[in-house]
């Protein structure tokens, strides 16, 4: 009778790293080894374009250590915005690096080739800080706005990790997308504007319990690498990515997923602030789903795959 219970899975999409442009990721992949590890539990990837978010008119001020700053994308900007970094200064000798895309902040002692910052952040990462509470952006400016991509192409790899499969021998659909789309800005390159986004999943397992029942056992959770191959069709069969050639037609259906784990039904959401716009719908994420219910979701129950938008069910409630 336990295993006729109903039991949900609940499955968030989570960044493991900021986004991060294809160009930044190809010098990381050559040159940075702590990243790699970092990277090694990231098997479900997506590959999407926006314009070059930009730092302008920054300058520190020593004595509150504030970053002030303008934010730039594309039409978009943002002025008067500023970041306290007063918890970064370890000594009180110290010397933060600023450009149009990253700041670094070091103990004035230290020798910058061979020593990690205290603290640093590209602009992107910065948003990503922001929206984990690592760091607060003060200011009037629209994260969401800023953090909308045209989606190009969701992909995973099962026997190595993400960071692994589009670097080590070459991807032959990032090479695709570097050589067959155009740049949104006339004077960026479009390895500076093809982001690369590193996802993880973490599930959350809902079982449902009869009142006379004495044992109440924590459903065991479902093979990651089945959830991520689960994942990746899903978002693949409602927004039809540009460059995904297998469209899984007959999703839910599928020899790698969760079709046949006895689940009454599962679901997948965004777990950052992020949109992603594509050929068939848009999905937008969000970092904090108990305080912002404008979350889109994937659902999937029985043969049913439906995208629910967040902004109407919120709508429907008010």
């Amino acid at each position: 009778l336990l295993g006729e219970k109903m039991k949900v899975s609940l499955n968030a999409i989570k960044l493991i790293y900021p986004p991060i442009s294809n160009r930044f990721a190809d010098h990381l992949w050559e040159n940075n080894q702590e990243v790699r590890k970092q990277l090694t539990d990231s098997h479900l990837y997506m590959l999407a374009q926006r314009q070059q978010l930009y730092f302008e008119s920054y300058t520190y001020d020593v004595d509150s250590a504030s970053f002030n700053f303008t934010l730039v994308c594309g039409d978009l900007k943002y002025e008067n915005l500023s970041v306290d970094l007063s918890e970064f200064l370890v000594e009180d000798d110290m010397r933060l690096e600023a450009g149009q895309q990253h700041i670094r902040i070091y103990p004035a002692s230290v020798d910058v080739s061979a020593e990690e910052p205290t603290y640093w952040a590209t602009t992107d990462k910065l948003l990503w800080d922001h929206s984990k509470e690592v760091i607060t952006i003060q200011g009037d400016f629209d994260a969401k706005a800023i953090s909308t991509f045209y989606l190009y192409y969701v992909g995973i790899s099962k026997s190595n990790d993400s960071f692994t499969r589009l670097f080590k021998n070459g991807h032959k659909n990032r090479t695709k997308i570097l050589s067959n789309e155009m740049q949104f800005s006339g004077n960026a390159r479009l390895s500076d504007e093809l982001m690369i986004f590193f996802f993880d999943c973490e599930e959350t397992m809902v079982k449902q319990y009869d009142l006379d029942e004495i044992e109440f056992n924590i459903p065991n959770l479902n093979n990651k690498i089945d959830i991520i191959s689960d994942a990746e069709k899903a978002f693949i069969k409602v927004l039809d990515c540009k460059y995904n050639t297998e469209k899984y037609k007959n999703y839910p259906q599928c020899l790698d997923g969760l079709y046949d784990k006895g689940l009454k039904s599962y679901s997948y959401h965004i777990d950052d602030d992020l949109n992603f716009i594509a050929p068939k719908a848009t999905i937008k994420g969000s970092s904090n789903i108990f305080m912002e219910q404008d979350y889109d979701f994937i659902l999937i129950s029985g043969e049913n795959v439906t995208l629910f938008k967040g902004q109407d069910i919120v709508e429907e409630q008010a």
